[in-house]
């Protein structure tokens, strides 16, 4: 069954809209203001946020909702091949003459696209959910995240990874993708304001 794995759709998803909607950064909806610590003063600051949306108690829901939905894909394939291997056990105790041989061997290759099928539409179903369930969480995020910047001052937000994140390339095009991805290279720590939309993220939920 080709249902995309929990962990790998949380991670293609992430770095996938992260990068896309990042420009975005500096709007959102007014939310109430509070003490969360954040670097005071500098127009430009950085954001981890793979991480503060990771940290988002919505984002478990959703690691939740998939583990259900792949349980609930591999139990109907081992459903849908319990019946194949049935029906396959009966065409095979058939003889070249059976009259019931045609009929069943049609059923079979029916059964079997069908089971191509199903597979297929459940990681369609499977990525099409959490892709939307995770742009209602940057949007929740997108607005904590204009509230901090307001709050202290800031004029930019820019994308940052984790730095002692390795790159892990397998090939040329694939380290250059990656670098690419990596609009900070450097930072230092105290422009990074990842903790306190964390912290105000927990607040308002």
């Amino acid at each position: 069954m080709r249902v995309l794995t929990t962990m790998f759709v949380i991670t293609l998803g992430l770095a996938v809209l992260a990068p896309m909607l990042g420009s975005q950064l500096l709007g959102g909806q007014d939310l109430a203001s509070s003490a969360d610590a954040a670097p005071q003063g500098k127009k430009i600051v950085t954001i981890n946020l793979v991480r503060a949306i990771a940290e988002h108690p919505r984002t478990k829901v959703v690691e939740d909702n998939m583990r259900k939905a792949k349980a609930a894909a591999e139990a109907a394939q081992k459903r849908e091949f319990e019946s194949f291997n049935k029906l396959k056990a009966e065409l095979d105790a058939m003889g070249p003459t059976e009259p019931k041989r045609e009929f069943t061997e049609k059923k079979l290759l029916q059964l079997r696209n069908n089971m191509k099928f199903n597979a297929e539409w459940a990681e369609v179903v499977a990525t099409r959910t959490y892709v939307r369930d995770l742009e209602q969480i940057y949007k929740a995020v997108h607005g904590i995240v204009g509230q901090v910047a307001r709050d202290g001052g800031h004029e930019i937000v820019l994308l940052r990874t984790d730095p002692n994140e390795k790159l892990n390339s397998t090939n040329g095009d694939d380290l250059a993708l990656k670098t690419r991805l990596r609009v900070v290279v450097f930072a230092d720590d105290s422009c990074d304001i990842t903790q306190a939309v964390i912290d105000k993220i927990k607040k308002s939920n």
